[in-house]
């Protein structure tokens, strides 16, 4: 079966998602508090079969992950006249949105500003 980068995208964000659940419901069910003189209910699961089963969406986790990072690094994009991987489009997008983030509080600074220095007048 074939999906494509943003599918597994989604796909792997679900994975991970079901992961922390899973390990939280393994964390409520590591101890039960049950009140003097009341019936103890055993939990549906139990912590064998919950770490069994985080393991095995860990490891589908690891699969999805690994044949995104493969897609990324075999399949290029035409940009600024080259090709260059999806991997390296990344990247690039990452240091783009910094180098955006720091223009914009360039921008947002007043341009010239005066400030007096021990009696003598120093601009900024």
């Amino acid at each position: 079966m074939q999906i494509s980068l943003a599918q597994a995208v989604a796909l792997r964000n679900i994975l991970a998602r079901k992961i922390q659940e899973l390990i939280n419901e393994r964390s409520q069910v590591a101890i039960i508090s049950v009140p003097k003189g009341e019936q103890f209910e055993r939990p549906n699961k139990t912590i064998e079969s919950l770490t069994e089963e985080i393991n095995e969406v860990r490891s589908h986790f690891r699969q999805l992950d690994v044949a995104m990072a493969t897609a990324n690094l075999n399949h290029t994009i035409h940009w600024d006249d080259q090709d260059i991987t999806i991997m390296e489009a990344i990247e690039l997008a990452k240091q783009m949105r910094g180098e955006l983030q720091e223009l914009k509080r360039f921008g947002s600074r007043k341009k010239q500003e005066y400030s007096s220095h021990y009696g003598e007048v120093v601009m900024a």
